[in-house]
């Protein structure tokens, strides 16, 4: 057993180790993620190489009372170590994510967490432009065209900063952070949620998303889209990309995984310069 998670399990938990087995270990790119049982009930484990602060039990707490995050059941802000009841469940396949019955299923719960309330506040041009001085500092290569992009997102914040669409968000909702059971939807891995523009959100979704899941997504979440939605929605899609090409280029730099993060990064930047414009 994992030593971190072995002295989680003993000295957090205070469980008897010997009643205790390992089922999975997860995916997760910042934390160390299990499935364990204990005395036959499952659970999800959550061992962070960081501290967090309280406001992201807060937020974990307040989703679960309104159904759309697991139960939280221990939270350590020292450790950031976390128990949460076990949801049988499945990430949405790429056929699933653009069907009509989950986009309609998702929007729903989206415009409940983006009711919600908080005391963290998220604001992704910083975040970008905190992330190109750390590359700069580290000396990570940015591309050639680096500067281009910057004016076009300089635009694009102008525009956004002037029409804000307020609620919580949860900043990072890829599909695997999304888990579809036999009649709901969860939304797990809440680190990055925080107040901020909900197109964030909604431009995260539709990366992953076909022509019409993009515009079916826009109606179940208005009902009468506007082209203010549609401009917005690729506008923030272009901050997104952004922030996970300097994200996945900063993640380069001590890389411990299989993925290449620094390709990734490439990709994303090489997608921003040749399919985007603001004409």
């Amino acid at each position: 057993m994992n030593l971190k998670l072995n002295d989680f399990i003993l000295k957090e938990l205070n469980f008897n180790i010997n009643d205790v087995s390992i089922k999975t270990k997860l995916s997760g790119l910042n934390n160390e993620c299990y499935k364990i049982e204990y005395l036959n009930t499952p659970y999800f484990i959550r061992i962070c190489n960081k501290s967090k602060d309280m406001e992201e039990k807060n937020i974990i707490k307040i989703c679960a009372q309104n159904n759309i995050a697991p139960r939280l059941l221990y939270y350590s802000a020292a450790s950031g170590n976390m128990v949460t009841e076990w949801i049988n469940g499945h990430m949405p396949n790429e056929r699933e994510f653009s069907s009509i019955g989950f986009i309609a299923d998702l929007t729903t719960k989206l415009k409940t967490l983006h009711s919600l309330k908080c005391c963290k506040h998220f604001n992704p041009f910083n975040e970008i432009k905190e992330s190109l001085l750390l590359c700069e500092k580290n000396q990570l290569q940015l591309p050639t065209f680096i500067n281009i992009l910057i004016d076009k997102l300089k635009t694009i914040e102008y525009f956004c900063l002037e029409n804000m669409d307020i609620g919580l968000c949860h900043n990072d909702l890829n599909p695997s952070n999304i888990l579809i059971t036999g009649n709901d939807l969860y939304f797990i891995d809440y680190e990055f949620s925080a107040i901020g523009d909900i197109f964030y959100d909604l431009a995260t979704l539709s990366w992953m998303m076909n022509d019409e899941g993009k515009e079916n997504l826009l109606k179940f979440y208005f009902h009468k889209p506007t082209n203010y939605h549609y401009k917005k929605l690729a506008y923030y899609l272009y901050v997104v990309k952004f922030w996970n090409a300097c994200w996945s280029l900063l993640k380069s730099k001590d890389n411990t995984s299989t993925y290449d993060y620094k390709k990734g990064s490439e990709m994303i930047f090489q997608d921003l310069w040749q399919n985007y414009s603001l004409d």
